[in-house]
């Protein structure tokens, strides 16, 4: 919160408050020596503000500046509302942890994607051609050949089946998981981050983000692959995942009244495992292949699909 001026009277400062709410800019005033002084609430807004001071000061009783009182209340109050139930939400939600439990329940598109991982990741064995190798090579990203004990060759260029129209390679992938850490992994934070968002969005709006997310993850990959001639079976949940991590993370920044609960030590672990794969350090440790372009291309996703709905309003 940034001073950037002072008015004379307490009828000029809610005059210019008023108005400034109106147009989306929150101030305030407070009395100070026989003057009202005005203060600008988000820091970004403080040069706005003082120019809009500055021209307030030069006709403050022009007719722009008037008829702003009814509407500047009622945004108070609905803003107030919004700030009521989204305390509420928070009350709700931690009572529920001591009771012991998480708050949450997954929907019916949630425990439909976890089942679908688990069978699929079963019925290939971790991704394995030792058990229904056809299975598997419907399911990739690209149809594939095996030449030997868990080794394959690519017989097409990169989307050559998704452009004869196999499109369902642009989804399926997210169900192959290769270890059963990887699935945990990806399942425990599908639920938690899942159950959120179907619950507010709604099935049918939370499966197409989680669609979206899946066609945008999964094609990232296949670029990057094809950008640095490499060759990998891309598959698990974990870019849908980090969408779903940087939706709730900007509704939690720029739309809190919506509910959305993220921890920072939830922040924490996502974005260290993020840079952690990126820099290589999760392969040396572990010895397995990190889809590093899925995590980053759908969390870049993710924050688009939650920010946008803000930048539309601006």
């Amino acid at each position: 919160m940034r001073h950037v001026g002072d008015l004379p009277s307490q009828d000029q400062a809610q005059r210019f408050v008023d108005y400034l709410l109106v147009e989306g800019v929150k101030t305030q005033y407070e009395a100070e020596d026989g003057q009202f002084a005005i203060w600008a609430i988000e820091e970004d807004e403080t040069d706005r503000v003082k120019e809009e001071l500055d021209e307030f000061r030069e006709e403050p009783d022009a007719e722009k500046y008037r008829g702003h009182g009814v509407r500047a209340e009622k945004k108070r109050k609905a803003e107030e509302k919004a700030a009521r139930e989204f305390k509420r939400r928070q009350v709700d939600v931690r009572t529920k942890w001591r009771r012991g439990g998480t708050g949450l329940k997954a929907g019916p598109v949630t425990k439909a994607f976890i089942v679908l991982s688990i069978l699929v990741t079963l019925f290939t064995n971790f991704g394995s051609y030792s058990s229904e190798p056809g299975l598997l090579t419907m399911l990739t990203s690209e149809p594939l050949v095996p030449i030997g004990t868990n080794r394959y060759v690519r017989p097409a260029p990169y989307f050559e089946g998704i452009l004869h129209g196999q499109v369902w390679r642009l989804i399926t992938p997210i169900f192959i998981h290769f270890d059963p850490i990887h699935i945990l992994f990806n399942m425990v934070w599908l639920y938690q981050l899942g159950s959120q968002v179907e619950s507010r969005k709604g099935a049918w709006r939370y499966l197409g983000i989680l669609l979206l997310l899946a066609v945008i993850s999964n094609a990232g990959s296949v670029v990057w692959w094809q950008m640095n001639h490499e060759f990998s079976i891309g598959g698990g949940m974990s870019g849908v995942v980090y969408g779903l991590f940087g939706y709730i993370w900007m509704k939690t920044r720029y739309e809190p009244s919506e509910g959305y609960l993220l921890t920072q030590s939830a922040i924490f672990i996502m974005m260290a495992w993020l840079v952690m794969g990126m820099v290589g350090a999760v392969e040396a440790m572990t010895g397995v292949s990190v889809g590093n372009a899925a995590h980053f291309v759908g969390l870049v996703a993710g924050c688009g699909l939650g920010y946008l709905p803000t930048l539309l309003k601006k």
